[in-house]
């Protein structure tokens, strides 16, 4: 059972990975045309600098909910199981040799 957990474990934080990974693409790709398109607007006259400047915090205010929950998120979840481990060999201390003995 507890391989079956470690194994689920695993899945579940390369998923989580994969998913941060291509966030980050998808923020990066958004931002870097969004601030070339203005910054082209801004060589060419259409706007001024203080519009670019706009762009950009918009920009990044729409993806930091995007960059910043999964991790958090993960890192809790990963917190929460270590100290429940803890916990537990507290509670249970002649249980708590099956760590060393799957390991």
């Amino acid at each position: 059972m507890v391989l079956e957990y470690c194994k689920c474990w695993v899945q579940t934080a390369q998923s989580y990975t994969l998913l941060n990974i291509g966030q980050g693409v998808i923020i990066t790709a958004g931002l870097s045309i969004g601030m070339g398109l203005a910054a082209k607007d801004v060589s060419d006259g259409k706007i001024n600098l203080g519009d670019l400047v706009a762009i950009n915090a918009y920009i990044i205010q729409l993806y930091s909910p995007l960059s910043t929950s999964l991790t958090r998120t993960l890192l809790v979840c990963v917190c929460g199981v270590q100290c429940s481990g803890d916990v537990l060999a507290l509670i249970f201390p002649a249980q708590a040799g099956w760590a060393a003995r799957t390991a």
